[in-house]
Order: structure tokens, then C-alpha cells, then sequence
């Protein structure tokens, strides 16, 4: 096509984008970003490891912070595969090596907010340059609820619960009429759904 419309205009090669374009557009990015966080006094981070689809272990930090203009701002400093085990040292390793090489270390007052898992909080714990660990409140409120869950009169609740919310998913007829029911009384018509123990 550029040969017919342009015949002089040659086109960049795919090394260009991936060795020059690319490149840049990630450096002036990471310097403006690095130039905000600067001017930021107070910076929470948010640490997590996860697993790829592809079985790869990678651990990823955010941080957080208010702008000037009281406008919630994050970015995801970095996401790293992490082949070693997940153990309290090689996590600290990891966050240590992002908040050197993001310039966080200098006199801030670093939180960092994770799950509630043994190895991350050690880690946090062993962190020089953070100051306080703040645990996700949805992981805590999810952990109570678990062991909630596990008392054994709400479990036999739950299972009687369960076996109403089945039936009326596998008849259509019991389904009709439980609409219908809730159309009468005037009440806002809901569908009974399962529930997943993970949410």
C-alpha cells in the first residue's frame, strides 16, 4: 500500500518499535512517574504475590497516594516473576529492591497493606523501610466470616439453605412460582443464588 501511496516513505521496522519506541514511551513514563512520587509526603504501598495462568509466580507493588488536588492516585510500580519460594526473606528482598529502586527509602513513612498470610506479614515485619503494616480489610472481614462459616450450627443452616437454592435451580415450574410470589407481595424480584466460598 505505502508502496503505491507513498513510495518513498519507509516503513519502521518492528526492532524499531520493540528496540526504540517502546523503550522510550516506558523511560519518559517511568520518570514522570517517578518525578510525582517525589513530591509526594506520604506513599502507601500494596504488595501481593499471585500465580499465571501459565504457573508462573509473579509479585506485583502498588503504590497509593492523595495528590495535591485530593485526587486518589495509584500506579503499579512493578510486576516481577518470582521464582523463588515465597518465603518472609525473599519477599522482603523483593519489596526492599522496589522501594530502592523507586526512591521510596528516603524518610517517608512507608505503609503497606497485604493479605493476612504468615509470609508477608514476617516479610513486612522484617522490612526496614516500612514503618506500619495494614492488613486488607476484605481479607480480615473474610477470614471472620470463614470461621464463622465453620461453627457447626451455621453450617447445618447453610446446607439446609443450599438445598432450598438448588431446588428451586433445577425446577423451572418452582422457579415460576417463586417469581410470581415475589411479584405478588410487590417485592423486588430476586433470583436465590449459591454461595461460593471464595466471595
Amino acid at each position: 500500500m505505502f508502496d503505491v501511496a507513498q513510495s518513498k516513505y519507509a516503513v519502521p521496522s518492528r526492532t524499531h518499535f520493540s528496540q526504540t519506541v517502546i523503550p522510550s514511551l516506558y523511560n519518559d513514563t517511568r520518570e514522570a512517574i517517578s518525578n510525582q512520587l517525589a513530591q509526594v509526603p506520604y506513599i502507601s504501598l500494596t504488595t501481593d504475590s499471585w500465580t499465571s495462568r501459565a504457573t508462573e509466580n509473579f509479585v506485583t507493588v502498588t503504590a497509593h497516594f492523595i495528590s495535591e488536588d485530593w485526587e486518589p492516585t495509584n500506579f503499579v510500580l512493578q510486576t516481577r516473576s518470582m521464582n523463588d519460594r515465597h518465603t518472609a526473606e525473599n519477599l522482603t528482598q523483593e519489596l526492599e529492591a522496589a522501594i530502592g529502586e523507586w526512591g521510596l527509602d528516603s524518610a517517608r513513612e512507608l505503609t503497606v497493606t497485604t493479605d493476612n498470610a504468615k509470609n508477608i506479614v514476617k516479610a513486612i515485619k522484617n522490612s526496614p523501610s516500612v514503618a506500619m503494616h495494614i492488613p486488607c480489610f476484605a481479607h480480615t472481614v473474610n477470614l471472620m466470616t470463614q470461621s464463622g462459616i465453620g461453627i457447626e450450627c451455621v453450617k447445618e443452616l447453610l446446607g439446609a439453605i443450599r438445598k432450598v437454592v438448588t431446588f428451586f435451580h433445577k425446577s423451572t415450574s418452582a422457579n415460576a412460582l417463586f417469581r410470581a410470589n415475589q411479584k405478588q407481595l410487590d417485592i423486588v424480584s430476586h433470583k436465590l443464588i449459591m454461595d461460593v466460598s471464595t466471595r
